[in-house]
């Protein structure tokens, strides 16, 4: 996995043989209201189908109550940001969530874009 970030940006990047992910979570501590979901701009050399928003923004949520409850943190998401056309299925968004707060709260490192 690839850890970026760009400005208070954090960035997961999951590249696996014909699966690409990436997810862009602005985090903030404590509850925070419906997070802004967005849509970058789609890969034209990808063909898969549409991802489903609602199931993307349900993985996040799920993947940051589960690692919250592991830490013992209280991350909650006020941005996410993912591509369309990545690939399916949609829990993958979870795991990026997850893994993602763990590399963050550990201290990991992230590149600078």
């Amino acid at each position: 996995m690839q850890f970026v970030r760009k400005g208070d940006l954090l960035s997961v990047a999951r590249i696996t043989g014909s699966h690409d992910n990436l997810l862009q979570l602005r985090l903030s501590t404590g509850a925070a209201a419906s997070p802004v979901v967005e849509c970058l701009p789609g890969r034209r050399s990808f063909n898969h189908e549409t991802l489903d928003l609602n199931k993307v923004l349900v993985a996040v949520l799920e993947g940051l109550a589960a690692v919250n409850q592991e830490l013992g943190t209280s991350y909650s998401a006020t941005h996410i940001r993912y591509v369309p056309n990545d690939s399916p299925p949609e829990t993958v968004y979870g795991f990026l969530a997850m893994s993602l707060v763990r590399h963050f709260a550990t201290g990991g490192t992230f590149v600078e874009a």
